[in-house]
């Protein structure tokens, strides 16, 4: 049982500075070793200081004099901490012990005392004196500094710890996360104290790498990770986990982790719903090259269609008329000679209405190839219509078309088949200076009547109108 020291908490007079009292001695006590006054001439409720450490001596004695064999009544500061009225008490009662704190004026300033009485088995008392006073306001700033920590991290949107490497204990903890997950029993946090029962599955080995990359971090690098929690109704949470070494020891090891955990499912889920859109999009975008190179095929194709005979595959009339304006642009701008061949197979009509129409669709494909073949890759070659057909013959003289003509001519010649056909070839060349080009076809065309009229089955042009290709039997 403690004895009551509360009287002395009223001390009025002032205790003098001692060394003790700086704050910066906190750890040097006054011991002292007491024992009953043996001389009957005196008063036996004396007691007499027998032994005390340097400390006593420099911080209890009075001008220098040594306090050895003075009673506690003769030390003006153990008086004041009450240490003669408490231990005479003591000593008259079944009490071995006293440990009692002491706030005393010293100078203009209050300090804290802590006397401990210990009864020894020799007859004497043990009385130890310390000045906790720094030590006190040290504990009360860290109290103080806990406090508005605590205040700080609560008010604070995400969970913070303390916990060491391990990930077993947790020294502070801001608010709880297990409350904030559903778990409010002591029955249900206990069964989910392992926090590896709430990760998600696909989230623990990415929770043991944080952990590993946070032990191997240098001071001051936070490593950022995230997770999925189960709350107690079953859904999924998203938290967005950061940490940092918060102490080491002497050796440099990890002892504390300082940890935060913030709930970003909205936000996680929000980045999540984006990237779907954004592979969503990405397969659209897929998709739509896909379309957008079939529709190039196709407008080609369209386009192939547009200009192409169905037939015999050359170009038809609305692509002749197209490079023919072309080539006449260019051959009057860098006047260079263009030629132009008009040709018609012969009797073609009564050749229908004798082998009929399949044979006479053979026979056009077969004189569109004889065209094409004798014809060079810089010429156009063109149905005109029914069995009238058309080539454009860039840098080429009039003479070079009634070649190109005859030879064709001569090819025809060479098919010794029943259904043999031969052809008639009108040629002209563009005046550069003087012609259009409805003037040009139009002389083309005179040309190409000439020879139907002259016999058929031979070239004429415009130049060399008596010009006839004999024909080949």
């Amino acid at each position: 049982m403690e004895s009551d020291y509360s009287h002395l908490e009223n001390v009025s007079s002032e205790i003098p500075e001692w060394p003790g009292a700086s704050d910066s001695e906190i750890g040097l006590d006054a011991v002292l070793f007491v024992l009953p006054n043996a001389d009957p001439k005196n008063s036996t409720d004396q007691l007499i200081i027998s032994r005390a450490n340097w400390i006593s001596n420099a911080w209890l004695a009075t001008s220098g004099v040594s306090i050895l064999g003075l009673t506690i009544e003769q030390v003006p500061i153990l008086v004041q901490l009450g240490l003669s009225t408490e231990l005479l008490r003591t000593v008259n009662s079944s009490e071995k012990n006293l440990n009692q704190e002491v706030s005393v004026s010293s100078g203009n300033s209050s300090r804290t005392m802590r006397v401990q009485v210990t009864n020894e088995h020799s007859g004497g008392w043990i009385i130890t004196i310390a000045d906790v006073t720094a030590r006190k306001r040290t504990k009360a700033n860290l109290d103080e500094s806990q406090k508005l920590l605590s205040r700080i991290a609560s008010a604070l949107p995400e969970f913070v710890f303390l916990v060491d490497p391990g990930e077993t204990q947790v020294s502070f903890a801001s608010k709880d996360l297990l409350n904030y997950l559903g778990y409010h029993s002591e029955r249900e946090q206990k069964q989910v104290s392992d926090w590896r029962t709430l990760v998600h599955p696909d989230d623990i080995v990415r929770c043991d790498d944080h952990r590993w990359q946070t032990i191997a971090s240098s001071d001051g690098e936070v490593v950022d990770s995230r997770c999925r929690l189960r709350t107690r109704s079953g859904d999924w949470r998203w938290f967005e986990v950061r940490s940092i070494i918060f102490q080491r020891d002497d050796t440099g090891k990890p002892i504390q982790i300082l940890r935060s955990i913030y709930d970003v499912t909205s936000q996680a889920v929000a980045e999540i719903e984006i990237r779907d859109k954004v592979l969503q999009l990405a397969r659209q975008k897929e998709e739509l090259a896909t379309r957008h190179e079939q529709l190039e095929y196709l407008n080609k194709q369209l386009a192939a269609l547009a200009t192409t005979d169905g037939l015999t595959g050359l170009y038809n009339y609305r692509a002749f008329n197209d490079k023919l304006d072309d080539e006449i642009r260019r051959a009057k701008r860098y006047q260079t000679p263009l030629s132009l061949v008009f040709s018609d197979i012969d009797d073609f009509k009564a050749f229908n209405d004798h082998y009929g129409h399949p044979s006479g669709d053979e026979r056009l494909r077969y004189f569109s190839r004889t065209l094409t073949e004798g014809s060079r890759s810089t010429d156009f070659v063109a149905r005109y219509g029914g069995e009238e057909f058309a080539v454009v013959l860039p840098n080429t003289a009039v003479e070079g078309a009634v070649s190109f003509a005859k030879s064709v001519l001569r090819k025809l010649h060479e098919d010794s088949s029943s259904r043999a056909i031969t052809a008639s070839f009108g040629c002209v060349e563009l005046d550069l200076a003087n012609e259009d080009k409805s003037q040009f076809v139009e002389r083309a065309d005179q040309c190409l009547y000439r020879a139907k009229r002259q016999g058929k089955d031979r070239v004429v042009s415009e130049e060399k109108q008596d010009e006839l290709m004999p024909v080949f039997i």
